[in-house]
């Protein structure tokens, strides 16, 4: 069977489990609702620009690892490892 998935909703998956970090802990180091997180990777909803760059922060990377997949791995910062605070 072809996975159909889109992209985008892999990569997130992927990059999030590649850092052991949960559904819950990616959202709340990004700043997003669960819900947001759970529906973008199983590709029920699409990622606007600003979320896709909030999830990229909380998980260390440039938003085209998101977008496009395409970083290198030696050149990403480290996670965001605590809470968004958003005000």
């Amino acid at each position: 069977m072809r996975d159909t998935t889109d992209p985008v909703a892999r990569r997130l998956r992927i990059l999030r489990l590649e850092r052991a970090l949960t559904q819950t802990e990616l959202a709340d180091f990004a700043g997003v609702a669960r819900t947001t997180l759970i529906r973008l990777e199983r590709d029920a909803r699409r990622a606007s620009p600003v979320t896709i760059r909030l999830l990229a922060e909380a998980l260390g990377v440039p938003p085209m690892a998101i977008t496009i997949g395409n970083y290198e791995a030696n050149e990403n910062p480290a996670p965001r490892m605590q809470p968004a605070v958003r005000g």
